[in-house]
């Protein structure tokens, strides 16, 4: 995994790249202290797994960033934001942007590991406090065991993983996955996983 860690302070940066590289076999991590030094590294010739980028950082604090910045990443390249700040809204807004994950950094290194998880397997992380305090829209086109789909498409899982973990048939799985998509309106499982995000569909 080659991993690209943007943070302004050097103490975060050696903490947290001591985490990955004692939990993570191979992992190559580079580091960035600015949002030039993110660029420029972004605009080398080899692309990244995953962005870890400190919200907080100077040339960042905006959400607009965080979508000007996840418009740039390959496809290949997972967006996740840590910051000290947690508040719900500003999680909805970053997620909605484009990122994949959010991390505040009052989570321990458990917490970090499992997201990195998740994100790398194609899922949105998202804080225990904002999916414990997630409410349903008033509006919602989806039936419980399709918003039970949903939250395991967040948490990363196959299609198969979904059966096991709902005690249903793949090929059931993968109907539920047509009808959500349907009314939704999205093509993919991460288009269906932001947009129910954005929408409050998810528990």
């Amino acid at each position: 995994m080659r991993l690209l860690l943007a943070d302004d302070h050097a103490l975060v940066r050696d903490g947290m790249r001591r985490i990955l590289q004692a939990h993570h076999t191979g992992v190559e991590v580079v580091e960035a202290a600015s949002l030039a030094q993110v660029k420029a590294q972004l605009d080398a010739n080899r692309p990244f797994d995953l962005l870890l980028l400190d919200f907080t950082m100077p040339g960042v604090g905006d959400v607009a960033v965080i979508g000007e910045l996840a418009s740039q990443l390959t496809t290949k390249t997972a967006l996740i934001i840590v910051s000290g700040h947690d508040e719900e809204a500003l999680i909805r807004q970053c997620i909605a942007a484009g990122a994949n994950g959010f991390i505040p950094k009052t989570q321990n290194t458990q917490q970090l590991l499992a997201a990195l998880t998740i994100v790398l397997e194609g899922g949105v992380y998202l804080p225990p406090q904002v999916m414990q305090g997630r409410r349903h829209a008033k509006s919602n086109p989806l039936t419980t065991r399709q918003q039970q789909v949903l939250r395991c498409l967040a948490q990363g899982l196959s299609s198969k993983g979904i059966g096991q973990e709902l005690e249903i048939t793949t090929g059931t799985v993968k109907q539920h996955l047509f009808t959500i998509y349907q009314r939704l309106k999205v093509h993919n499982r991460a288009q269906a996983v932001l947009k129910a995000i954005r929408l409050g569909l998810t528990e």
